[in-house]
């Protein structure tokens, strides 16, 4: 049996024998017809083997034989998974777990939900697929089915891989191996090393990738050429991420190479001939590099890879911008246009939004480039558009992902956005452009939301999440399916089927946009759980308080623009700086915010061209960032975060005045943060003055400065409820109070994005520790105000998503450290901010006088001690 993790595998020899006649035979016994199906499966002959199936289903229920009627079915699971039937299959896998169950059958369980695990994996639900392995572990570990354990590992480490969470693969992967070498079987342990190099490429650590990649090759000398082709390409990643580009041309040049010889694997020979395409691009060999990959091309469409074969014909087409002399932009432009809207049609007649999408943004670029702006425009609506209708697509990881990464198409996302909104204004819709920045944002995050499937606690509108919620996973199944039907050139897909699949789309897309309309009217909170909708500026401009300020940036390959948005007026502002430029200079800021160098001076009289720099920097930043909107400031200034300023201290700015004098941007006013325009309408829980406060803190009980720290806060609130240590659980965090405070350590390791978790106690013991989902915080009722204190010492754990996700649920105000500077800073912190919370401030004028005391205060007084302490919300 082939292993389900690259789809195409399975493919071909359902293709070619779909028209075949079923073997008429007359075979009347149950266990004969399951043999001659079970033969005739893994000989690839899938049509026949469902026929012989179904004809055994009824003469074993007949005979109640429960065992064999859940093998039955879980085998036509796989030829449903096969076909890219992933409703079908799941259905079927999920009648074949119940007969195991009812058998009481608990092998047969166990490979069931390894089936399962397969098909979420295919449909990129890794975390289902991971729960699907780690019960088929549990129930092999319990019979000691040892090669049961050792393919749920193998398994599990492949989804892991996927989901980016690369320690935890090794260590099932690992696993996996030790029980695969003490069975001596040579081509799995091939396959559990080979997970294992790959996973250590993607950790960069080459030379133990190296290691594990040849250790398998030497285990797979004899094996399939599947796993000799795997090796090939990795090994050739692994030489191309060290530089040594002549010795990964020469693992893809043999891995392809042999390819031909076997006269099989051809979707393994196109992407080793895409490989070898890409370092010669790498290189600058144009013509080489276009050659390898038209022969590519050739083998994808040999192979019947649609999606390959699309794709590449991107690449020959960038390839071919490549050569275009830089001085002849308009060379041939019509042409060249057209063979982006060409290859636009393509993906769309395989249902691929994400490639068509593409196409679409690099006709855009072309128009944009020659000043055809009208043109540029339509070209970049049609590519976000696309973007915005997707949710679910099929798509190979291991065979068709490397073709995303190469093209970057992640990052060309954003990039749509940008430069729609960048020809609008130059159009003269500053509006538009403005609706669209926020689009950008706002459709990013809600797809982050949508999959975390955040707890909804309005009893109202609770049924009409559950109704979206529904509809969404029916429009996502249907997606993938048909993506997957139409994915591959031999396989003739039911016309009527995908026609009404189609026809099911189109509906459900406005139902989604109506249900996600009427939630967002009734409460603007769930809007981005539901795809977000579209913000007018009269709806921005309605709630703005007044004397406030909103800030919007929208860096472009030529210049800055920043949207200016008040209860009345609206502007936009343009500084001659590039995206690049802006982007250098902000890294190079934070860089050396965090040089000892700078805020200490470790290097003595070797530290002033660093703190020179640094001041130099932070004034200049400053005059690009914040000079052009001087004017306008008022009692408060609200900056949006975006990607380019994720956790950047714009309040640790410096404004040098015409005489001299130098003041942070802290000084000079209010400075907020948001993380869209839309979440200014958050409905948000707020109280007249702050009275009752929780702070948990210190779980493992090994910081004692936490201790001191929060326990401080009995000086200004003593009937603050603190809970340190062993009374640090998460069941006590949903006490009631004005004000949380949580004091711990706040992860956000690959794999865990976006939220990540948090330590809390375990209730047990005195030092025991147990990580909690933060997005849990939103399952209690909201607290008016948040603190986070991330004790960790690490820039890695706290977000503008967290607080995102807190004003989501009803907070006003969070405030939270970005990056855990020294311990006196935070204690320094959270002893004036609840000085001024306990004489009645509001907890946004607490926290701006808190900064303000922080400066003034000799010990912590550099911005790498207080700027890290950031606000969302709002005044």
């Amino acid at each position: 049996m082939k292993p389900l993790h690259a789809f195409l595998r399975l493919i071909p020899p359902l293709l070619v024998l779909t028209a075949c006649e079923v073997d008429q035979s007359p075979l009347v016994n149950a266990n004969e017809l399951f043999e001659r199906a079970v033969s005739l499966f893994e000989s690839g002959s899938y049509r026949q083997a469902e026929a012989f199936f179904t004809q055994a289903l009824p003469l074993y229920e007949q005979e109640n034989d429960l065992s064999r009627l859940a093998d039955s079915y879980a085998y036509l699971g796989r030829i449903h998974l096969a076909s890219g039937q992933f409703k079908n299959a799941l259905e079927t896998a999920t009648i074949a777990f119940e007969h195991g169950r009812k058998a009481n059958d608990f092998r047969a369980q166990a490979r069931i939900h390894v089936l399962m695990g397969d098909i979420y994996a295919l449909m990129s639900d890794y975390r289902k697929a991971i729960g699907q392995f780690e019960s088929s572990f549990v129930l092999s570990e319990a019979f000691d089915d040892k090669p049961g354990k050792a393919l749920s590992a193998l398994r599990k480490g492949s989804a892991l891989y996927w989901m980016n969470r690369w320690d935890e693969a090794l260590s099932e992967y690992e696993t996996a191996l030790r029980e695969y070498k003490a069975a001596g079987e040579e081509a799995k342990t091939a396959l559990a090393l080979l997970g294992m190099g790959e996973a250590y490429y993607r950790q960069g650590r080459y030379g133990e990738a190296l290691n594990s990649l040849n250790q398998s090759k030497q285990v797979s000398a004899s094996g399939s050429p599947q796993t000799a082709s795997r090796l090939a390409v990795a090994l050739g990643n692994t030489y191309r991420a060290m530089n040594e580009g002549n010795s990964a041309l020469e693992r893809f040049r043999d891995g392809a190479n042999r390819m031909r010889t076997l006269r099989t694997g051809r979707e393994y020979e196109t992407l080793l001939l895409f490989s070898i395409g890409v370092v010669y691009a790498e290189g600058g060999r144009l013509d080489e590099a276009k050659r390898f990959f038209n022969e590519a091309l050739m083998a994808a469409r040999s192979s019947g890879d649609r999606l390959a074969e699309n794709y590449l014909y991107l690449f020959i087409a960038n390839v071919t911008e490549r050569q275009i002399p830089a001085q002849q932009p308009a060379f041939q432009i019509e042409k060249r246009i057209e063979s982006y809207v060409q290859i636009a049609e393509r993906f769309r007649e395989c249902s691929h939004l994400a490639g068509e999408a593409y196409a679409y943004g690099r006709a855009g670029d072309l128009y944009r480039s020659v000043g055809r702006l009208v043109e540029a425009r339509a070209m970049y609506e049609r590519a976000v558009e696309l973007i915005e209708m997707r949710f679910a697509e099929f798509l190979n990881p291991e065979l068709h992902l490397p073709y995303q990464k190469e093209l970057e198409l992640e990052q060309a996302r954003e990039s749509w956005y940008t430069n729609l909104a960048s020809v609008l204004l130059q159009i003269r819709r500053p509006a538009d452009a403005l609706q669209v920045a926020e689009r950008a944002r706002s459709t990013a995050l809600s797809r982050l939301l949508i999959e975390e499937v955040i707890p909804v606690r309005n009893l109202v509108l609770q049924k009409d999440m559950e109704e979206f919620r529904a509809k969404l996973d029916e429009y996502k199944l249907l997606q993938l399916e048909v993506s997957s039907l139409l994915s591959h050139r031999d396989y003739q897909a039911p016309v009527k089927i995908v026609q009404q699949a189609k026809t099911r789309l189109t509906a459900l897309r406005t139902e989604l946009g109506s249900t996600g309309a009427r939630i967002t009217a009734s409460y603007p909170n769930y809007g981005p759980l539901t795809g977000g909708q579209p913000l007018t500026l009269g709806q921005l401009q309605t709630n703005i308080p007044r004397g406030t300020l909103l800030v919007l940036y929208l860096p472009t390959d030529n210049e800055l623009s920043i949207f200016t948005v008040t209860r009345t007026d609206f502007d936009v502002k343009t500084v001659p700086v590039s995206r690049e430029r802006l982007r250098g200079l902000a890294t190079e800021y934070l860089r050396l915010l965090r040089d000892p160098n700078v805020y200490a001076g470790a290097a003595g009289e070797a530290s002033l061209p660093a703190m020179t720099r640094f001041a130099t920097l932070s004034t200049q930043l400053y005059d690009i960032l914040l000079r052009p909107v001087d004017a306008l400031m008022d009692r408060n200034l609200v900056i949006v975060t975006g990607s380019e300023f994720e956790n950047f201290p714009f309040h640790a700015l410096e404004r040098q005045e015409r005489d001299g004098t130098i003041r942070y941007l802290a000084e000079v006013t209010s400075v907020d943060y948001l993380t869209t325009l839309a979440s200014i309408r958050f409905r948000v829980a707020s109280t007249p003055r702050i009275q009752n406060v929780l702070a948990v803190g210190n779980p493992t009980g090994r910081n004692w400065s936490v201790d001191y720290e929060l326990r401080d806060i009995r000086s200004f609130f003593k009937d603050a409820n603190v809970l340190i240590g062993f009374e640090a659980t998460w069941r006590n965090v949903a006490a009631r109070a004005d004000i949380l405070q949580l004091s711990t350590d706040f992860r956000n390791a690959p794999g865990n994005h976006p939220f990540g978790s948090m330590a809390l106690s375990d209730g047990e013991t005195l030092d025991g520790s147990v990580e909690i989902p933060f997005k849990q915080l939103t399952s209690h009722q909201a607290f008016p105000v948040v603190v986070l204190s991330n004790t960790l010492g690490q820039g890695t754990g706290l977000t503008s998503l967290h607080a995102f996700l807190l004003r989501i649920n009803g907070t006003s105000d969070v405030f939270f450290n970005a990056w855990g500077a020294e311990r006196k800073a935070s204690k320094f912190f959270s002893e004036f901010f609840y000085t001024h919370l306990s004489n009645g401030l509001a907890p946004g004028d607490a926290y701006r006088q808190a900064l303000l005391n922080l400066i003034r205060t000799h010990e912590v007084s550099h911005p790498y001690s207080w700027a890290q302490f950031f606000h969302y919300g709002v005044g």
